[in-house]
């Protein structure tokens, strides 16, 4: 009886080191080569506030590119990230528009606008054409 115990008792032992392994690999996976997209579009949304913010408004136009459309998944993450500055969806009223195109998509010429920077991450800043 002894000798079963022992046996069962190591086999519970095995199987909790496994899974614990298994949890701490999941949670504690740290990249060796690559960064994630999602740092260097957590970076590239830190440098677009820095620029925002040193444009001295609070409101700015936020609009889709050609081949976009304004989601609230993709807007509210962003219009987060850039509190306290207000993102006013398809204003015409602001002199300065965030504009964007998409994860995939090229920053292109808007009519009407002029590019002020690309933050390379599907986002652009364009300013109202004199």
């Amino acid at each position: 009886m002894s000798i079963l115990k022992i046996v069962l008792l190591t086999a519970l032992a095995v199987v909790s080191v496994f899974n614990a392994r298994k949890t701490l690999i999941q949670y504690r996976h740290k990249p060796w080569f690559a960064r994630s997209t999602m740092s260097k579009r957590d970076e590239s949304l830190m440098h677009a506030r820095e620029v925002l913010f040193k444009l001295g408004t609070t409101h700015i136009g936020f609009i889709a590119g050609p081949s976009t459309v304004v989601e609230g998944e993709k807007f509210y993450p962003i219009q987060l990230s850039l509190t306290p500055l207000v993102l006013r969806v398809n204003s015409t009223e602001d002199n300065f528009f965030l504009v964007m195109f998409g994860d995939n998509n090229p920053t292109v010429p808007m009519p009407g606008l002029t590019l002020v920077e690309d933050f390379q991450n599907g986002l652009a800043l364009f300013r109202k054409a004199p």
